[in-house]
């Protein structure tokens, strides 16, 4: 038996019979779908398109020839003679329709289609580039309110512009949303922290309760649970009161029961240290060491993760917080094993904190440095500490410039005071006494009742004592 394709013949005869069977069925449905399209006013083109396709399709037999015939007829007539040719979608639907219509009625399907796709295309191209515009335009406005906002100091309306915004920008699209949010947040916390700017972080503070209600995962929450708490601790160290770290503390906290160890251990030693630096300032502030002693367990805590060998930069961070809090806690006590782990602290956290890779996280160490060098210098006979000290407040003020970071400038000035008022105390003459006026001088410059009303008084008052011994000395 020999095998033709697509069909299997015992002999020629039989090949040729079914040729001309298929042949006459051809005919068939081409005259059976001229005849429906004269019955039905139906293009010509398109009907003998369509009619060598179904007479080419040996799957079906004479009657399913006619039935597709009969359907491509219907949608013709419902959906391309009879459907839309002048829309509300502008010109380019309406030139399309329009000539896919006249490219069908000559038996051109594929370029109807064609047509169809290219004009689909263009206005996906219009759509975007409407979409950059208003993306674009909504953004200025938006960001524009908020600049306005901060200007007038008004936090809260601040916030509310950077909300408005993402939700203009990403609709019902929740993860765009908490990608804006917490991006703005971002931008408001630096600036509030690194500026001294009050206003950046209320904002900051109102926009990181938007962003905790916007998350959707364990994860989201512990991070603008974080971000709630640095902005209300970078805020509680500047005001008077303690509220604002007491919230940063119960932020934290939160933040630790949705970022536990076992799941995220460096999430975990993350919000163990902001936790600490809650603490620590807060004990600052007490009378007591409660809150000192659980800001070195939580250090203690997140160095139990953050080693020097996995990521250097978050130990040398810790090692630089524990030693802020074992240095209160020496201030407090009459020893100075408190203080000498303090100073060893700081000095671990140089070996990675280097000024050429991190030169304020360097600043930073050196300042830390030279405060507990002075409380051990006051401890001690001689004044070898102190002098340690000055050359650390010295090194800090190479990179802790008024222009770059003027709260912290100011702070080291106010150091840099206290240990030059000491080494005037122990040392005759009024040099290095008139050298710490001048640096108190200096501090107050930023550390203004506006700004900073608790580091103002407290830096006011340290001036006009060391202006008092300095006018006995004169005296003498």
């Amino acid at each position: 038996m020999r095998r033709y394709p697509g069909c299997t013949f015992t002999s020629p005869a039989d090949l040729a019979k079914h040729i001309a069977y298929t042949g006459i069925l051809d005919l068939l449905v081409k005259d059976y779908a001229e005849q429906a399209a004269r019955e039905r006013d139906v293009a010509l083109g398109f009907i003998h398109e369509i009619a060598s396709k179904v007479a080419g399709d040996r799957n079906l037999d004479f009657d399913g020839k006619k039935q597709a015939v009969r359907n491509a007829i219907e949608i013709y007539e419902k959906e391309i003679a009879g459907g839309l040719t002048q829309t509300n979608f502008g010109d380019i639907v309406d030139a399309a329709l329009a000539k896919a219509k006249a490219q069908v009625d000559k038996g051109q399907s594929g370029l109807a289609r064609a047509t169809l796709r290219r004009a689909a295309e263009e206005l996906e191209r219009e759509e975007k580039e409407r979409r950059a515009a208003y993306v674009e335009g909504v953004t200025e406005l938006y960001n524009r309110a908020r600049d306005i906002a901060l200007a007038s100091y008004d936090g809260e309306a601040a916030a509310e512009a950077g909300a408005a915004l993402a939700e203009a920008v990403h609709g019902a699209d929740r993860a765009g949303v908490y990608k804006a949010l917490r991006a703005e947040t971002q931008a408001l916390l630096d600036h509030g922290r690194d500026r001294g700017s009050n206003v950046h972080l209320l904002a900051a503070i109102t926009l990181s309760r938007k962003l905790l209600d916007a998350a959707s995962s364990d994860n989201e929450r512990g991070v603008a649970l974080i971000w709630l708490g640095l902005g209300l601790w970078t805020l509680g160290e500047r005001e008077i009161g303690t509220a604002r770290l007491d919230e940063a503390v119960t932020a934290y906290r939160a933040a630790l029961k949705e970022n536990p160890r076992e799941r995220a251990p460096f999430a975990w030693a993350g919000t163990q240290n902001n936790l600490g630096l809650a603490l620590w300032t807060l004990g600052e502030r007490a009378s007591g060491t409660a809150e000192l002693e659980q800001a070195v367990a939580a250090f203690r805590a997140a160095l139990e993760e953050f080693t020097r060998e996995r990521v250097p930069f978050d130990w040398a961070t810790t090692q630089n917080n524990l030693g802020s809090a074992l240095a209160r806690l020496g201030e407090r006590d009459s020893g100075t094993a408190r203080l000498g782990e303090a100073v060893a602290a700081f000095r671990e956290a140089l070996k990675e904190w280097t000024r050429e890779r991190v030169p304020l996280n360097w600043a930073a160490a050196q300042n830390n440095l030279g405060e507990a060098l002075r409380n051990l210098g006051q401890r001690e006979r001689g004044t070898a500490r102190f002098d340690e000290a000055v050359a650390a407040f010295r090194e800090a003020l190479k990179e802790y410039t008024r222009e770059r970071v003027p709260l912290d400038w100011a702070m080291t000035q106010n150091n840099l005071g206290n240990v030059l008022w000491a080494l005037g105390e122990r040392g005759s003459g009024t040099a290095r006494l008139e050298q710490a006026v001048a640096a108190y001088r200096e501090a107050l410059k930023e550390r203004t009742p506006e700004a900073a009303p608790y580091w103002h008084d407290q830096t006011q008052e340290n001036l006009a004592n060391c202006v008092a011994v300095l006018e006995q000395r004169r005296k003498s």
